[in-house]
């Protein structure tokens, strides 16, 4: 009985091992394969548009000292952003949903390009990541007061980062999805000059990360997304067409195998036109779709 004993405990001994070596191995895989992604994506030169604590130093010395004459309207809070009605709304809707926010600075700072909604970008990274149940992927696309040509960032930039942030959180994407990232990454369609070419096959990339998700909700905020260009080579790069992007967007809500909610925050010129009035109504009475696009920095509410 006692050699029976000492045998189980053995043999428990054994599994429990193996198991570390097993996750020991797999944590070495799951390693070497976010290395290789942050190659193939060329996320070196995409850090910057993740800094959450350099992007509100940038808003703050636009828009901290800015006097309104109206008291507590300079800056975006959490309770002021979650009780606005329409990002309520969003944020305790059930099911996969989209919330686009734009609106109008205070005059004092109407010469940059920079938008004061965008502290509720900020702020909705830093409330959802403290969800165990959330997979949080962001993207800054305008980090400096002006926005240059030659230095907007691409619908690939943007698309590279989400799976780059999505494959770091969730090791079953990143394992299974690996090898379809990294050959869309390297294929000719996602360097295609025909910008809804490029985003089918960044498109397609994510639903296939987005598939092994599970249970848990993602939540992309894609910030000043109307800053993107739809080409990076020298001489030949133009403004990405925001009809295109939302389109694009919307489909990947409506596909994707997981609950996903997107919050956008534009400017008030970029606002207009960005859906076809025919696509606007479609989505407005689906359910799934929320905007604000007058949300002047002075108002009270």
């Amino acid at each position: 009985m006692l050699e029976l004993q000492q045998d189980s405990q053995e043999l428990l001994a054994q599994i429990k091992a193996l198991k570390r070596q097993i996750g020991d191995q797999q944590n070495n895989d799951d390693d070497k394969n976010i290395s290789m992604l942050r190659s193939a994506l060329k996320m070196d030169h995409q850090d910057g548009h993740l800094d959450l604590p350099a992007y509100r130093r940038l808003l703050n010395r636009v828009f901290a000292d800015i006097e309104t004459g109206h008291e507590n309207t300079r800056l975006l809070t959490w309770r002021r952003l979650s009780s606005e009605p329409v990002m309520h709304q969003w944020l305790h809707h059930a099911g996969s949903s989209v919330v686009i926010l734009a609106g109008r600075n205070w005059e004092a700072v109407n010469n940059v390009t920079l938008s004061w909604l965008s502290y509720g970008s900020i702020l909705a990274v830093e409330h959802c990541r403290q969800a165990s149940d959330v997979v949080t992927a962001y993207y800054f696309c305008q980090t400096s007061p002006v926005a240059v040509g030659h230095r907007r960032v691409t619908v690939q930039d943007v698309g590279a980062s989400l799976l780059y942030q999505i494959a770091r959180q969730v090791p079953k994407a990143l394992r299974a999805g690996v090898e379809d990232v990294r050959q869309a990454a390297g294929g000719a369609l996602w360097k295609s000059d025909d910008d809804m070419e490029a985003l089918n096959a960044i498109g397609g990339a994510l639903l296939r990360l987005l598939s092994f998700i599970g249970t848990e909700t993602v939540v992309f905020i894609l910030d000043r997304l109307n800053q993107c260009q739809a080409d990076n080579t020298a001489g030949g790069a133009w403004r990405a067409d925001l009809k295109d992007l939302m389109t694009w967007i919307l489909s990947i809500v409506a596909e994707a195998g997981c609950v996903l909610k997107v919050l956008i925050v534009l400017r008030p010129n970029s606002s207009e036109g960005f859906l076809s009035q025919r696509q606007r109504i479609k989505q407005l009475e689906s359910g799934s779709y929320f905007e604000k696009l007058d949300w002047h920095q002075n108002d009270g509410t």
